[in-house]
């Protein structure tokens, strides 16, 4: 019968900026404007990001969006942000 073996996590690095609510300009300056769009008026608060996987999630005032080693960003709450990962 095999043991479990045990692993760790790799370190992996993030950019990240926290949307304001106002600050869409900037965010797209950063990831570019493909699959990140809003605020519209069906949704005045928040930013709806394309994930690569082709769902739709949304990024409200105060979350964080970031890119990992995906091109496509992701929206991370600010709570679980600060949590988990450190400033580089």
């Amino acid at each position: 019968m095999n043991r479990p073996q045990k692993y760790r996590k790799k370190p992996v690095e993030i950019e990240a900026i926290q949307f304001t609510g106002s600050n869409v300009q900037e965010i797209w300056d950063a990831f570019g404007t493909a699959g990140i769009y809003g605020p519209t008026e069906k949704n005045p608060d928040h930013l709806i990001l394309t994930t690569v996987h082709g769902d739709e999630a949304p990024a409200r005032a105060g979350d964080w969006v970031i890119r990992t080693g995906s091109p496509a960003p992701l929206p991370l709450q600010a709570g679980h942000l600060r949590q988990h990962l450190q400033p580089g």
